[in-house]
């Protein structure tokens, strides 16, 4: 896995002193890519959402923006740790039983209070840790005579 703070820093050093034209235009792209619009999501708290909040999850193998409500598990259990993920049990309003599902990952909470923003449900929803679609950049950069 690639060093994301060294890899924007060599990018920002390309992009103001490029070896060629070429080279400046796609470091200015890439750098825009990976540091201009990178949502940052809120940190989990377990203490703001209490058994019967109603909440909308964001992951891989859900609706972006799904809404559910947290329930509780055997004897009152709200949340579980595995992994260094905590889980929660949330009963989704398009399914029948509540189900137990990881709430938390190294992009940060996977619930909120309030719908989120396009941008950032979908970076919570990707399933691997892409920080751009190599194949639109592609695109892009032919479109631009680059390539």
């Amino acid at each position: 896995m690639r060093n994301r703070r060294r890899t924007i820093a060599a990018l920002r050093r390309l992009a103001e002193r490029p070896g060629t034209p070429h080279e400046g235009i796609v470091a200015k792209i890439m750098l825009e890519r990976m540091a201009g619009n990178s949502p940052q999501p809120k940190p989990f708290r377990l203490a703001d959402f209490p058994l019967g909040t109603a909440v909308f999850y964001n992951y891989w193998a859900y609706p972006q923006n799904d809404p559910c409500t947290i329930a509780a598990g055997r004897r009152g259990v709200l949340h579980q740790t595995c992994a260094g993920q905590t889980w929660m049990r949330l009963r989704f309003n398009h399914l029948k039983q509540p189900r137990w599902v990881p709430v938390t990952s190294v992009k940060g909470s996977h619930i909120s209070k309030e719908p989120l923003s396009e941008a950032d449900a979908k970076y919570l929803h990707m399933p691997h840790e892409t920080d751009f679609d190599v194949d639109e950049w592609i695109q892009d950069l032919r479109s631009r005579g680059v390539i």
